[in-house]
């Protein structure tokens, strides 16, 4: 038998699915921010068009590693693990915070809140716009 879904059975998102599935708001900071990482340095493997081999040689890890990634194993990998591998790559990115101090003190724009780790957008000449 089907299950019917009523709107009194959806919830509205918090925008961080490790939030919504109970993990406390530090916890699932952290795990968005790995899962963002994550997602650019594989993002950077696919873009170049790099095997498991070449991406290891490129980023010195193990090409198993490398497996890892590409597999989505993320409790493997630590948030540092994963700064590392975006510096390695050079995948622009930055870690904004959220504060009223920030906002008003410089620091990040109110578009950059959340805690996102955010890649810089590049002109075809590399240079960061």
């Amino acid at each position: 038998m089907a299950t019917i879904t009523t709107k009194s059975d959806i919830s509205e998102s918090s925008s961080n699915v490790f939030l919504d599935l109970g993990y406390s708001s530090e916890d699932a900071e952290i795990l968005r921010m790995r899962a963002d990482l994550m997602s650019e340095v594989r993002g950077w493997i696919k873009e170049n068009g790099l095997t498991q081999a070449q991406a290891a040689e490129i980023l010195h890890v193990s090409q198993s590693r490398i497996s890892d990634l590409v597999r989505g194993k993320w409790e493997k990998f630590s948030l540092e693990m994963l700064i590392i591998l975006a510096m390695r790559c050079d995948v622009g990115f930055y870690v904004c915070g959220v504060s009223e101090k920030t906002i008003g003190g410089g620091g990040c724009r109110p578009d950059q809140l959340r805690n996102r780790i955010r890649r810089p957008r590049r002109s075809r000449s590399g240079t960061e716009l």
